[in-house]
This record gives structure tokens, sequence and C-alpha cells, in this order.
């Protein structure tokens, strides 16, 4: 009986002996299930369907705009092989080895690729719409501008694949592995959950990525670097964003509710409408941040860097804000009450209609400009209204604050730009320079104002609280 090896060379000996015509008709012909037909070349548009290949090694054969639709090559060993324009629709390549295999502009649409391995395979405008890619490995393959419309990849590993202007849509992702995916703008994602739950994102680069409205809950995108992405509408709940990159990314409407953000690069970005309650956001950047009509109760900013953001009608109340730096921040219609500041930085900070009852300032410390905005008026708690009220009163009558006390408190306080607040929960301890307005405001110790004042020349002092 002949053995797979005997007819191995037997078909080599005949193909290097020029006899090519017969080996193909033999081929067609016979179960060559487990043969060697290794660095061999098939001419263009031969014509291979539904052949039994299993198991079959083709290692560096060349097997380029051939016809193998619906072919057998479960099992197969195609590294590094040529299959170039191939049509390889409906075919079964479960479990096939196809490591740095060429697979361009193939056709592999409803091919069986369960548990293949593509290791670094080129699948550049390939279209594998429909197939199933479940539990394969495409760890560092090329997909640009690929179709996989429908295709299912659960469990499959793209870890380090490149994505960049490949077709996504309704494909399955449950489980996928997205570590240092490359993709962009172009890249089109699947819609709506249980496709994209629960990914493994972890340092994907996704710079201009539109990932606008995805369900992305639980995923783990650690490390990713989203700059400038657009994540409009996106739910990321739950999910890992530590130390992402996601400065100039579009976040309008996401839903970040009890996400990990912890060291996250989030400046310059836009979050109006954003979900963030409960969300961890210690020592990210934040700086220059738009943030407006957004939910952040009970979320954690300690070390935040906010200098220069913008928070406009947005919802604090209960953060946890310790020794955040708030410098060149513009608040209007913020609602602090109840929120952690100790140690926070107000250097130049301009706050309109901010409600801080309740809130903690211990030790903050306030650098003003003479210059700077006046941050009125601010919801103070209840006693420490009616002293501020006259003292208010006392300026207008002075011409040092327009109507609405909008304007710096020239003269009230010795000249001095810039000066410095160190807030202190003992009286003792505090001290005032100039831009007293804001100072009170934050303290609510206007005994202490008067008290310093007293030995200013020309200073009249502050009422004491009621």
């Amino acid at each position: 009986m002949l053995t797979a090896e005997d007819a191995s060379a037997t078909l080599r000996a005949l193909y290097e002996a020029g006899h090519t015509d017969q080996v193909y008709e033999l081929i067609r012909a016979l179960d060559i299930s487990g043969l060697d037909l290794s660095q061999m070349s098939w001419p263009r548009g031969t014509d291979l369907r539904g052949c039994q290949w299993p198991r079959v090694t083709l290692s560096g054969t060349r097997l380029a705009h051939t016809d193998l639709r619906g072919a057998d090559l479960s099992g197969g060993q195609l590294g590094r092989a040529d299959l170039t324009g191939a049509k390889l629709d409906d075919a079964d390549m479960t479990g096939a080895r196809a490591r740095s295999t060429l697979f361009r502009k193939a056709s592999l649409t409803r091919a069986r690729l369960r548990g293949a391995e593509l290791t670094r395979a080129n699948l550049t405008g390939a279209d594998l719409s429909g197939a199933d890619l479940s539990e394969s490995t495409l760890a560092r393959a090329r997909l640009i501008g690929a179709r996989l419309r429908g295709a299912d990849l659960s469990d499959a590993d793209l870890s380090g694949a490149n994505l960049l202007g490949a077709d996504l849509r309704g494909a399955t992702l449950r489980g996928a592995c997205l570590d240092g995916v490359v993709f962009d703008r172009l890249t089109r994602w699947p819609g709506p959950p249980p496709e994209t739950r629960q990914l493994a994102w972890h340092g994907a680069i996704m710079s201009g990525a539109r990932l606008t409205g995805m369900d992305l809950t639980g995923s783990d995108l650690s490390g990713a670097r989203l700059c400038r992405g657009n994540l409009r509408g996106a739910r990321l709940e739950r999910a890992s964003l530590r130390g992402a990159d996601l400065r100039g990314a579009d976040l309008s409407g996401a839903i970040f509710r009890d996400t990990d953000l912890y060291g996250a690069d989030l400046e310059d970005a836009r979050l109006h409408g954003a979900d963030l309650r409960g969300a961890d956001l210690r020592a990210t950047s934040l700086r220059g941040t738009w943030i407006s009509l957004s939910d952040l109760r009970g979320a954690r900013l300690d070390a935040a860097d906010l200098r220069s953001a913008r928070l406009h009608h947005v919802d604090l109340r209960g953060a946890m804000m310790d020794r955040a730096d708030l410098s060149g921040a513009r608040l209007h219609g913020v609602d602090l009450r109840g929120a952690s500041l100790c140690q926070s930085r107000w250097s130049e900070a301009a706050l309109v209609d901010v409600d801080l009852h309740g809130a903690d300032l211990e030790a903050a410390t306030v650098s003003i400009h003479e210059e700077g905005l006046t941050c009125v008026p601010l919801s103070l708690p209840a006693g420490r209204r009616g002293w501020l009220e006259r003292a208010q009163a006392q300026k207008q009558r002075e011409d040092t604050l327009n109507e609405h006390f909008m304007q710096p408190i020239s003269g009230l306080v010795p000249p001095a730009a810039p000066t410095t607040v160190l807030l202190q929960p003992e009286p003792d301890h505090v001290r005032f320079g100039s831009e007293d307005e804001l100072h009170a405001l934050m303290t609510g110790r206007p005994g202490e104002v008067s008290a310093w004042a007293a030995d200013t020349p020309g200073w009249g002092g502050l009422p004491e609280a009621d």
C-alpha cells in the first residue's frame, strides 16, 4: 500500500519533472490527506473547487488566484503560502496553521476558520464577511481595509492587529482580545451589545477612532490611545481606562459610571452631558477640558489636574477632590455640596453661582492676581450670609463692586499681586492677602478678616458673622 510519504515523493517527482498536468489531475482525483505539497506553484486560475485536502502541508506553496471554494483545508499547514486573490468562499480551514500567509484580496466569505493560527497573516483587502474566526489567533495580522461584516470573532486574539479602515459592522467580538490593536476613524465597529462588551483593548492604538454609541461595558481599555477619538454616546460602565490617552477626544453623552480612569489623560477632551458618577478620576489630567451638563456625583478626583478647565453646570456633589489643582479653572453653576477639597489649589480660578454647602476646604490654597475675576455669587451655608450681604452693601457704597459683584474688589485690601490665602481649620492660622471677596466666600470666617484688617490703615473691616 502506498504510504503518504511515498505519495508525496511521487507527486513531487512528477512536479519537478515538469509533468504538472498529471500532478493536478492526480491531486484532484485522489485523497491526498496529510500529504506534503509544500513549495509547489499552481497556475493562476486553477480550479480546485471542493478539494479534500485535510492536514495537507502547503507551506510556501503558491496558490495565488486559484479557485478553492468549498475546499477542505482543515488542520493544514499553510505557513507562508501565497493565497493572494484566491477564492476560498465556504472553505473549511478549521484549525489550520497559516502563520505569515498571504491572503491579500482573497475571498473568504463564510469560510470556517475556527481556531485557526493566523499570526502575522496578511489579510489586507480580504473579504471575510460571515466567516467563523472564533477562537482564532490573529495576533499582529494585517487586516487593513478587510471586510469582516457579520464575522464571528468570539474569543479571538487580535492583539496588535492592524485594523485600519476595516469594516466590522455586525461582527461578534464577545471575549475577543484587542490589546494593542491599531485602527482609525475609518474603521467600522459592531453595533449593539453583547457583541462589544467585556473586550480586552489593553494598550490599543485607536487615535482618531470612531466608537460612537458602542457598548464597551466592562471592557479593558487600560493604556489605550484614543486621542482625538469620537466616543459620543459610548457606554463604558465599569470599564478600565487606567492610563488611557483621551486627549482631545469627544466624550459627549458617554457613560463612565464606576469607570476606572486613574491616571488617564483627558486634556482638552469634551465632556458634554457625560455621566461619570462614581468614576475614579484620581491623578487624571483634565487640563483645558470642557465639562458641561455632566454628572460627577461621588466621583474621585484626588490629585486631578483641572488647570484651565471649563466646568459649566456640573454636578460634583460628594466628589473627592483633595489635592486637586483648579488653577485658572472657570466654574459656572457648579454644585460642590459636600465635596472634599482639602489642600486643593485655586490660583486665579473664577467661580460663578457655585454651591459649596458642606464642602471641606481645609488647607486649600488660593492665589489670585488683582486683575483676576472675583468669584461671586457663591452659595454659602446659612448663618454666613448676613455679614456677606452687609459687606457687599458697604462696598457698593464705596463704588468698588458693580450690582452683580463681578468686578475685582480693589480698595478693600492693600494692593498686592499676586497674593495667597491659606485656608486652615483653625481661625488663628487663616492668612489673607488681597482679593478678599473670594477668600471670605470660600472660608466663611469674616471674624478673622476683621481681626487682620483692624491694623490696616484705611480699612473699616467686615461685620462679624450672624
